[in-house]
């Protein structure tokens, strides 16, 4: 990227991102995913904004990417 990221290091940052997004959906907790209390919590409420299945076809089109 034009500011020295690699691409594969943000596509996999965003990868965990929305598989705890995931993690925060499917369960409806987010004591699975390793984030300060206030994370967790954000996780939670952003991840009532989504469909799971959304989610999964995130999390497909990155890993297809990496």
């Amino acid at each position: 990227m034009s500011r020295g990221y690699d691409s594969v290091d943000f596509l996999e940052g965003l990868s965990e991102h929305v598989r705890n997004l995931l993690i925060a959906s499917t369960t409806g907790k987010a004591d699975l995913v390793e984030a300060s209390e206030d994370y967790r919590k954000r996780y939670l409420e952003t991840a009532a904004r989504f469909y799971k299945l959304d989610l999964l076809r995130m999390l497909k089109l990155i890993s297809e990417a990496i």
